[in-house]
């Protein structure tokens, strides 16, 4: 009976400081409405590297108090942006930095700028990123800032649900050598 409640709260725990983390933001954007209806806000696909074709893509979620929360396939990262101008922001995040056998390295940092497109649905940008003091004497790394990157992104927009074309969960596939 406890072992089945524990998925629960591990699925509750992260939830809740999501939603811990948007609070301030919300309120934020309550007082300043420059940051609530600012384009930038949404959830967007965002390739950091558009010239290499092979380079994962990333979510990337600008929140309307500030907040920022970008996941990709082996990390995720956090951070803040602000808006300078109708369409453009600034934003900064940091990426937790680790080694199997060092452990944790520090935050690499991210600083960049965004600036969406007349009809909202995409955006460009450059960025700098600099590596943790630990990498850069560990790895011989130039310190300071890098770039700049280029950006490219489209908006997630909400999708009508289509016609299943199979129910869910999938049912098992049929064991080899039954008859049907």
């Amino acid at each position: 009976m406890r072992m089945t409640r524990l998925p629960l709260v591990g699925a509750a725990i992260p939830a809740l400081l999501v939603a811990m983390a948007l609070t301030p933001g919300v309120l934020a954007a309550e007082e300043d409405p420059a940051l609530a209806d600012h384009p930038i806000v949404g959830t967007w696909v965002a390739d950091n590297t558009p010239e290499d074709p092979t380079d994962a893509l990333e979510l990337s979620t600008f929140g309307p108090g500030g907040l920022v929360v970008n996941i990709r396939p082996d990390s995720s990262n956090a951070g803040s942006w602000v808006p300078t101008g109708e369409r453009s922001a600034d934003l900064t995040f940091y990426v937790p930095m680790t080694d199997p056998e060092a452990g944790f390295l520090g935050f690499l940092i991210v600083r960049g700028d965004a600036l969406v497109s007349d009809d909202g649905q995409s955006f460009t940008g450059t960025w700098t990123v600099e590596f943790p003091a630990a990498m850069v004497e560990a790895g011989g790394l130039p310190a300071g800032q890098l770039g700049p990157g280029e950006v490219t992104a489209h908006r997630v927009n909400v999708e009508p649900m289509g016609a299943p074309v199979a129910p869910w969960p999938l049912p098992p596939p049929p064991e080899e050598g039954a008859s049907e």
